[in-house]
């Protein structure tokens, strides 16, 4: 077993190698570097999926509650019970929890601009 590994790893390492020797480096302008840091940074990535996280609250946040219909076995008389319910939103909860929403959403906006800030001066700096 370790010759086989042995024999993968140098048969990788030549293949790479001859690839690799084929090409002609060139260099990396500093907006190419800057494009790259925002189109694939973790930085970047994290805060563009918390703001879609907190879109995805705001519009949850805005619906109105369904109403539920519950159906039991009992082994009392009558053996099947069937309840609905139909939950009160109470308007000034309502609004607390869509105004909520809605300041979170905002201060993601606000991180996401942060984040894409802080990797443009994090490649620009990395790159000077």
């Amino acid at each position: 077993m370790p010759v086989r590994t042995t024999a993968l790893a140098c048969s990788v390492a030549l293949v790479a190698g001859h690839t690799l020797a084929g090409q002609v480096a060139r260099p990396l302008t500093l907006s190419e570097a800057v494009d790259s840091a925002l189109a694939r940074g973790t930085r970047v990535a994290l805060a563009r999926a918390d703001s879609a996280s907190t879109r995805a609250g705001l519009t949850t946040a805005r619906e109105w509650p369904n109403p539920t219909l519950t159906l039991q076995y009992t082994r009392d008389e009558p053996h099947y019970h069937g309840f609905i319910e139909f939950p009160i939103d109470y308007p000034w909860f309502r609004s607390a929890r869509i105004r909520s929403a809605t300041l979170a959403t905002r201060s993601a906006g606000y991180r996401f601009a942060f984040e894409r800030a802080a990797a443009r001066f994090d490649a620009e700096t990395t790159y000077v």
